[in-house]
């Protein structure tokens, strides 16, 4: 730079040196300014965008410079071309991994330099999803994508020992809803069963590579209803109650539907004129009123859920039915222990 101290000298004749005063120049105007760098891509390059300029009154720029990773860049042949003053890109033909780095442009005019940065790598990827998933539920695996050069291609992939990976399909319905967009994929589960146990990671690639996520395992929670069965006899009134009980483990699916069954049929509540009664999935019990032989055989309960169905264990009622049509009117209520269906 010319901005600096300045002092003449002479000699006098004698082995002497004569000085003169010290003047400082001063270069008026500032330094350029020079804007973020930005990249795009086409077919088989990357190119580097950049523009500059001095504010009024300021000095020229005179030199640009190019390097990557601290070390000046041989601009002009055939793998870096462009990149000059006159020009507003730098342009790196057939990109590939050895092409990664952090790449400085910096410009000079009398007053000093500007220098920008930017970083060109393979995609960088973070998968996400919730650490239980409910077995029948909805589950989306969600993506963070860093990438420069813009990411080109996204695959989700899956494997059953988190080592070996297969591509997935996911236009097929069992995964409607995700996408493969490269800059923000996701991919959806409806209905998630156990068969979706997996492991699960995210490739994407750019114009310098290809690169894979984290992997995440999908852990599917839930398990069948759990069912206690008994039954209970009023002999006065000619009837028989099934008492069924139902509950859950924790993190399993509501109970979706509940019936009898009598020597492997489904009884119709609806259709018994009134002597079959209650059976709901707040209170699965059913009520036999009017109790005759035809009632004798082995009933059982059904609970479903998303996970599947369940059946309790068996209540005969033959002996019951027997004992009901024998006893005289006001003979006393009497109930039988429960049987455990888990």
């Amino acid at each position: 730079m010319d901005a600096m101290e300045y002092q003449a000298f002479l000699p006098d004749g004698y082995n002497q040196m004569l000085y003169s005063n010290t003047i400082n120049l001063h270069v008026l105007g500032e330094k350029p300014f020079l804007n973020d760098l930005e990249v795009t891509t086409e077919d088989e390059e990357i190119k580097i965008h950049y523009s500059f300029g001095v504010s009024e009154n300021s000095p020229h720029v005179q030199d640009i410079k190019w390097s990557k990773n601290g070390h000046r860049m041989d601009i002009g042949y055939d793998k870096f071309i462009r990149g000059s003053l006159h020009d507003s890109c730098l342009i790196i033909k057939s990109p590939s991994e050895d092409d990664k780095g952090k790449y400085s442009c910096t410009v000079t005019n009398a007053v000093g330099s500007k220098e920008k940065d930017i970083v060109l790598d393979v995609p960088c990827i973070a998968i996400s999803t919730k650490p239980k998933v409910h077995f029948a539920s909805d589950t989306t695996i969600t993506s963070i994508v860093t990438s420069n050069p813009q990411p080109e291609k996204a695959q989700w992939q899956n494997s059953k020992n988190g080592d070996d990976f297969y591509e997935m399909d996911v236009t097929k319905s069992k995964y409607f809803g995700s996408n493969v967009s490269p800059e923000c994929p996701r991919l959806v589960i409806p209905k998630t069963t156990f068969d979706d146990m997996l492991y699960y990671r995210l490739q994407i690639s750019n114009k310098l590579g290809v690169n894979v996520s984290n992997i995440v395992y999908l852990k599917v929670t839930g398990s069948l209803p759990n069912i206690t069965v008994g039954h209970e006899t009023d002999i006065n009134n000619r009837s028989i109650k099934l008492r069924g009980v139902v509950f859950l483990s924790d993190d399993s699916p509501d109970i979706k539907n509940i019936f009898w069954s009598k020597n492997g049929e489904k009884l119709d509540i609806q259709g018994s004129g009134g002597r079959l009664s209650g059976v709901t999935i707040d209170d699965p019990s059913l009520t036999i009123r009017n109790v005759s032989q035809d009632d004798a055989g082995k009933y059982q309960l059904t609970a479903i859920n998303a996970v599947g169905p369940n059946d309790s264990a068996v209540i005969s009622i033959g002996s019951t039915v027997e004992e009901i049509s024998e006893s005289p009117e006001g003979a006393p209520r009497r109930k039988t222990p429960s049987k455990y269906k888990l």
